[in-house]
């Protein structure tokens, strides 16, 4: 009897043993399943359709890790990092061409072409999309997702460091120091067919942090507008941001050659600020609000001189 009962509570124990094994093994799967989903493995193969995630990519990826880019980011008109985008393949966008490309993640703008996305996510592409900086703290936001999508994470958050760090040194320039003209000078950009960017926008973070008030915030245009050659001549802003269109020739740009136009706000008016500058929320827009405070101290200067 004392055999059996020791046979039983071993088979008994055995059981439980096993059972117990199986049920941290069917543990450990599901926890395994969960952390895949969560955390993805650190990409390979990246492949980025959106110009400003180009040029962050450029900056984040590790060696080998990024494989192809859009043909934009070597266009020096348009990208900061075109002599570092030669090293890169490019693509014209195409789901048949990113496919083909074999990516384990592709980054996507907001604004990218929906059915190209639709249909690499039905490829089983991963896809991650990214909206565009409207802000300097959507800028951040943005190279810590792209970095983090990486794997990349230490390296975003030391880049947003150095933003941070290049971005206070700029304000504390800008500030208006003792004996400078107290005057607020207006600036904002006027671009294609009477286009004007508004409040909502990362060109107002730039203009304001730089020491200029925003004209289009001002005009309270919200995300932008249109606003007319005659209305801009009747009460124009001080300062107008332009780019490289005279090279353009662009009927679109016809209004910023108008003889009124150049009378009310002359060339000594007008910031050559480069497009490529600002047309991304990358690190790079700290260079355009830098030519910004040269050109409002300039300005400060020569009013202060007129004054009796």
């Amino acid at each position: 009897m004392q055999g059996l009962r020791s046979g039983f509570c071993g088979g008994v124990l055995t059981g439980c043993l096993l059972v117990v094994l199986l049920c941290q093994s069917v543990m450990a799967a599901d926890a395994s399943v969960e952390t895949s989903k969560s955390s993805p493995e650190i990409p390979q193969r990246v492949v980025s359709m959106n110009l400003c995630l180009d040029q962050l990519a450029i900056m984040l990826a590790k060696p080998g890790q990024l494989k192809a880019i859009t043909h934009f980011t070597q266009d020096p008109a348009m990208s900061m990092l075109s002599e570092e985008a030669m090293a890169y393949p490019s693509h014209t966008g195409s789901a048949e061409e990113i496919f083909s490309m074999d990516a384990d993640l592709v980054l996507t703008g907001t604004y990218t072409n929906r059915a190209t996305i639709d249909m690499l996510e039905h490829l089983n592409r991963r896809v991650v999309s990214i909206p565009p900086a409207f802000s300097l703290d959507d800028i951040r936001k943005n190279i810590l997702q792209v970095g983090e999508v990486l794997g990349q994470s230490v390296k975003a958050e030391k880049l947003v460091s150095e933003f941070d760090q290049q971005f206070a040194k700029i304000r504390e320039s800008a500030k208006h120091k003792s004996g400078e003209s107290a005057k607020r000078f207006s600036a904002a950009s006027y671009g294609a067919n009477l286009y004007m960017q508004g409040d909502t926008t990362l060109e107002r973070e730039m203009v304001e942090a730089a020491g200029f008030e925003h004209y289009g915030t001002q005009r309270k245009l919200g995300y932008g507008g249109r606003v007319s050659l005659e209305e801009l001549v009747i009460d124009p802003p001080d300062v107008l941001l332009l780019g490289n269109y005279q090279k353009d020739g662009m009927h679109a740009y016809a209004h910023l050659e108008h003889p009124v136009l150049k009378k009310v706000i002359p060339s000594s008016q007008r910031s050559g600020t480069h497009p490529r500058h600002w047309a991304c929320g990358t690190p790079f827009v700290l260079e355009a609000v830098k030519q910004l405070v040269q050109l409002r101290k300039k300005l400060e200067a020569q009013h202060k001189d007129k004054q009796p």
